[in-house]
């Protein structure tokens, strides 16, 4: 740009060099004018330069324009800046500027293809004379600004909860920054998980839930209230960057909520900050194969997907997709395995234009990208707010297993990194969400359900692949062929005995506390306390990380401080732990009250332990088996201990500011047995909550309303027809009812009282043939139920019932779409069926779910059968 001329003759210059570009036959995208542009602009406007790059979100050639032109500077025509030149650089030889421009950009589409014969033009140029070293500065600036742009996508992990066995949010919060994982997505707005990010650096995207979207489209004032209470609160200590309204589901009443949620957004000013989307799953495509005729199903078209299209483009905001090449892969007998897991080199020819798919997992999103260009929605870009893979699942669902998972996913991981965009958006950087971050042992369904996660609830790898750039550079030249497994030769890892004593302790430090390393039998009284030596408790810590982390490469390294042996350490008598399928061998240990804290501190430390700490305190309550002896130093060691061993015994997990000690000899108060962990915790007496009959009719229909609907209790035995129904009684259902919500809270203090109209009892209960669960490992005793449709209510009621499940109520209904595995029999009562049965049971079989106004009933023998 020359700072002699006005800023429109040199936007004018700047345009023609845009249209020569052109003149190549090649796109001109608006990414490419901006950086183009910024590269050129002289010193003079170097200040708006930098507000406008790091000013905004978004980039568009017109914003950079308006920005420029609006900035009132003084030219000094007589002082010609070094940079002159740059727009200028090619004032002659109009063959080789042409050949030059037009090789860059093609260079820029197609990677490295043509780098060889652009250096050798650059070079033929500068013998021609063409001016200055401007040129130069042009070209690197330009490829690498444009490198950076295309490569550079991301990853993040969806953090689900579905489970009574996890990590606490901040230990979680550890493990991501540990794995170097900065975006995360969570299903809802808790307040314990984004208290623990704030301040982390880690961005979060939360979400409205699916059952608030009918508030939430027809009340701003609801959405004010909304935002006011799970975002105001947190942001911006917590990065929240985004808002997923609902999940999956195309109700009539999604785009107005999304609206709704964006303009209270607005009026609390964190809008230009806060994206505001909803993830759909690809059941939303009518059509998928090839990309390119990707089309949205024709009967939302018109009242969703253009609307919402429109509200996002408007807002700056993007589309959220989740695909799962798993499901389209195990439910087709088309499609090859090595087509789903990136590892088909020959891949697949679209026959439309000619594009090639080496993935599966490309080729869902560019039938997406195609729906909206057809559309008119050219430039809206797109997050991958969920894909992954099972490394677990039933012996139907082909696929499912650890080798594919890893597979899969560190392919995910690589592509997304190191790759560009799709075939059909290769300069758009794929952002990504993986499936998830832990196994969660409480989701229903098939076993692959459970079975998605990274890591295991203990924050052991479930397999080791790359999750950053680094790790994914390291071998950019090749996908995952196998997963990377631990060596099979036992190792320990311990202490050097030359490391410095100040690193030594800082990496012991770390092991105990950020590491997760348990720690506990290496404090005062236990096992391996003695020797007390730095050297053999930071060897004990290191081994402790070590095997937690399955042995994987670098987990025994500490700053140089450590090293690898192959032999058994040797300190005192000591045991060391060789992964988990030993880690029973090493002496038990138990947390109880520290008599000497006062009572006062073991109050409260009794407190957090039943109240936020979730420790089962059922067993301390009246009537149950470790109530007496009734006093607070006993209540307080079982509570304590509760935590302490659902927390994996790690260290720190037993000190309540002082009120705890561990000990290595099983604690004696009466005739209570203490947990020493999951194993042993079947030992425990069983309780159950049951229906108090003194708290009256009124007291306990209200209650058993609760539990049935907000509370989330599985009452589906309990209907018309079900194995509970019977005795049809107020206090045998309240009873059931009371005891579901009971277990599935894992008995903690409080989940038996509804205001007094429940108890707990130490005998299983006895009404008519039901059994009463105890807790969810014998949860799949309970006689199950099924949703079916009524063949009696007519097709009309049957076919507007079906289009509910499989719309706004948000059922899975991809196994029934032709070609899958439930298309067969292609009738309404079969189809409508599995739609009513997947919308019972993801609402947990709560009574009223199988209804649709007549047109279901439960059964309790399986459809299938």
């Amino acid at each position: 740009m020359n700072p002699s001329k006005d800023l429109d003759n040199n936007l004018n210059t700047f345009d023609k060099l845009v249209q020569d570009i052109i003149n190549c036959d090649e796109n001109v995208f608006e990414t490419y004018k901006v950086i183009i542009l910024f590269n050129s602009i002289s010193n003079s406007y170097r200040k708006v330069n930098n507000a406008i790059k790091y000013g905004s979100d978004t980039l568009t050639f017109e914003i950079v324009i308006d920005s420029f032109r609006s900035k009132k500077m003084e030219i000094n025509a007589e002082s010609e800046d070094k940079r002159s030149g740059e727009l200028h650089m090619i004032k002659s030889r109009m063959k080789f500027k042409q050949c030059v421009v037009c090789l860059l950009v093609r260079w820029s589409i197609n990677a490295y293809r043509y780098i060889v014969v652009c250096i050798g033009d650059v070079l033929s140029m500068a013998f021609y004379g063409l001016s200055s070293g401007f040129f130069f500065s042009f070209l690197f600036l330009f490829l690498s600004n444009l490198i950076t742009l295309v490569a550079s996508g991301s990853i993040g992990v969806n953090y689900g909860r579905v489970a009574n066995n996890l990590p606490l949010p901040p230990q979680v919060v550890q493990l991501l920054k540990a794995q170097g994982l900065t975006k995360v997505k969570i299903f809802d707005t808790d307040s314990n998980v984004l208290s623990a990010l704030s301040g982390s650096g880690i961005s979060v995207t939360v979400a409205l839930p699916n059952e608030q979207l009918s508030s939430a489209a027809a009340s701003q004032s609801y959405t004010d209230n909304w935002v006011q209470t799970n975002i105001i609160p947190y942001y911006p200590k917590t990065l929240i960057d985004a808002i997923a309204v609902g999940n999956e589901v195309t109700p009539p009443s999604l785009v107005p909520a999304m609206k709704n949620i964006y303009a209270s957004l607005l009026k609390y000013d964190v809008a230009s900050k806060i994206k505001v989307s909803s993830p759909l799953a690809l059941s939303i495509l009518q059509s998928s194969y090839p990309p390119s005729s990707g089309s949205f199903q024709s009967d939302l078209i018109e009242p969703v997907f253009k609307p919402m299209l429109n509200f996002l483009k408007q807002t700056g905001s993007y589309f959220m997709i989740n695909a799962y090449p798993f499901f389209a892969y195990s439910g087709s007998t088309d499609i090859s395995l090595d087509y789903a897991l990136f590892q088909d080199g020959k891949g697949v020819t679209d026959p439309n234009n000619g594009l090639v798919y080496k993935s599966l997992f490309e080729a869902q999103l560019d039938a997406v990208y195609a729906s909206m260009n057809a559309l008119g929605f050219n430039d809206l870009k797109m997050v991958v707010t969920e894909t992954g893979w099972p490394s677990n699942g039933d012996a139907n669902e082909k696929g499912a297993n650890i080798v594919n998972a890893a597979k899969h996913n560190g392919n995910v991981v690589r592509r997304a990194l190191t790759g560009g965009g799709t075939p059909l958006r290769p300069n758009e950087p794929l952002n990504v969400y993986i499936f998830a971050l832990f196994n969660e042992n409480q989701k229903g369904g098939p076993t692959s359900e459970r079975n998605f996660g990274l890591f295991y609830p203990n924050q052991v790898k479930v397999y080791d692949i790359p999750l950053t750039l680094e790790g994914a550079k390291s071998t950019m030249d090749k996908w995952i062929k196998d997963p990377v497994t631990p060596s099979p030769q036992v190792s320990w890892c311990v202490a050097k005995g030359d490391a410095e004593e100040k690193k030594l302790q800082e990496a012991l430090d770390y092991a105990c506390g950020q590491g997760a390393a348990d720690c506990s039998l290496i404090q005062k009284g236990g096992k391996c306390y003695d020797p007390n030596t730095l050297e053999a408790h930071a060897s004990y810590a290191f081994n402790s990380y070590y095997q937690k982390n399955s042995r994987g490469s670098g987990t025994c390294d500490f700053g140089g401080t450590a090293k690898v042996v192959t032999e058994p350490p040797k300190f005192g008598n000591c045991e060391f732990s060789t992964g988990e399928a030993s880690v029973n061998k090493v002496g038990q240990t138990w947390c109880v009250a520290n008599g000497a804290a006062g009572a006062k501190k073991l109050q409260e430390a009794l407190d957090y332990a039943c109240g936020e700490g979730k420790a089962d305190c059922s067993p301390i309550q009246k009537g149950a088996a470790c109530y007496d002896p009734n006093t607070l130093e006993a209540h307080a060691s079982y509570a304590l201990n509760s935590y302490y061993q659902k927390n994996s015994r790690r260290s720190g997990t037993c000190d309540f500011g002082g009120a705890a000690k561990v000990i290595t000899e099983s604690p004696k108060f009466g005739n209570c047995e203490f947990s020493t962990g999951e194993a042993s915790e079947s030992k425990v007496e069983q309780t159950w909550c049951v229906a108090n009959s003194v708290a009256g009719n009124k007291n306990l229909q209200e209650a058993l309303d609760y539990a049935c609907g907000q509370g989330g209790a599985d009452c589906g035995p309990i209907q018309n027809g079900a194995k509970c129904y019977e005795p049809n009684t107020l206090e045998a259902h309240a009873s059931y009812a009371f005891n579901n919500y009971y277990q599935k809270n894992s008995r903690r203090s409080g989940t038996c009282d509804f205001g007094g109209a429940a108890k707990v009892v130490t005998e299983s209960p006895k009404f008519g043939n039901c059994e009463f669960s105890t807790g969810a490992v014998t949860a799949s005793k309970v006689g199950q139920t099924w949703c079916v449709a009524n063949s009696e209510a007519g097709e009309a009621k049957l076919q507007a019932a079906l289009d509910y499940a499989c719309g706004e109520g948000g059922a899975d209904c991809r196994p029934i779409q032709e070609g899958s595995t439930c298309y067969d029999p292609n009738t309404l009562e079969a189809h409508a069926s599995y739609a009513f049965n997947s919308y019972y049971q993801k609402n947990s079989r709560r009574s009223g779910t199988c209804d649709f106004g007549g047109a279901a009933k439960v059964v309790t023998q399986s459809p299938s059968e």
